[in-house]
């Protein structure tokens, strides 16, 4: 889920698996198509996926959990469990209490004259994060600026402690099969930027 331009989907293609990516990016998408031909790539908010014990394994790395308000994460974790086929597992990642260690609200600008992550056109982005502790969340606001609009964009990020994030997906019926660092497998230690769930239906 979130596979953006199927980068991670097209190397577990090439390792033999069969992958289904799901984003809600068009250009994403018809990037991923057009470049690996052997992974179903689907043009879908999965906040909306209907799928009914169909995938042995669910990811969302990038920390995308965090991204969603806490309703929504709720609707994910109902329809993922509804998506897994029995004994098959959720993996994704959160950011952790520690990547707001030491940060304080600021602000700053870019010129993009080739375009960039915000358009592909030159564009002037304004951009801003605040940090409120006692949500444990930041919210980055950035306007863009062309030619001829504006646009404004806000990214919500939600961070999590072990403990917290347990208490979180506990009623979903998915149980924790294994936790660590990050979602590259690193041993579990409680120091790191991100935390990986493993969760078995």
């Amino acid at each position: 889920m979130g596979c953006g331009p199927g980068l991670y989907a097209r190397k577990l293609s090439d390792t033999g698996y069969d992958v289904t990516g799901i984003d809600f990016s068009r250009r994403s998408i018809a990037y991923a198509r057009e470049h690996d031909r052997k992974t179903k790539y689907i043009y879908q908010n999965y906040l909306e996926m209907e799928y009914n014990e169909a995938f042995d394994a669910i990811l969302l790395i990038y920390c995308d959990y965090g991204a969603l308000i806490p309703e929504e994460r709720k609707t994910l974790l109902s329809k993922i469990h509804r998506a897994l086929k029995p004994n098959g597992l959720f993996i994704f990642d959160v950011f952790t209490e520690r990547t707001h260690n030491g940060k304080s609200d600021h602000t700053y600008w870019s010129w993009n004259e080739n375009g960039g992550f915000w358009s592909g056109k030159p564009h002037l982005s304004l951009e801003a994060e605040y940090y409120y502790q006692e949500h444990m969340a930041k919210v980055k606001k950035a306007v863009v600026v062309t030619d001829n609009t504006i646009d404004e964009y806000l990214f919500w990020d939600t961070v999590f402690s072990r403990q917290t994030l347990l208490d979180e997906v506990a009623p979903s019926g998915l149980k924790l099969h294994s936790i660590y660092d990050d979602v590259c497998g690193s041993p579990y230690s409680g120091e790191a930027d991100t935390l990986c769930l493993v969760l078995k239906k």
